[in-house]
């Protein structure tokens, strides 16, 4: 079963189905490897147009290290 996506770019208009070749752009899973995906703008990258995506397990990945980075930490002195 593919995973679920959406497109998140552009507001008021219609979302394009992503190709099925469509991988995050972080972790290079395929959108079958993942839970969901959001792909983004195509972007033409030499030869060949592909889309921005990321999957939920790199969003989720990206929350945990800002909310480190969002710890309050020791002040100096």
């Amino acid at each position: 079963m593919a995973g679920a996506w959406r497109s998140g770019f552009v507001k008021g208009t219609p979302p394009e189905p992503p190709a099925p070749e469509l991988r995050c752009s972080f972790c290079g899973k395929h959108r079958d490897q993942v839970r969901s995906m959001v792909a983004g703008q195509r972007l033409r990258i030499a030869e060949e147009t592909r889309h921005i995506a990321i999957c939920n397990e790199c969003v989720e990945l990206c929350s945990e290290i800002f909310a480190e980075q969002l710890e309050p930490g020791p002040t100096p002195d």
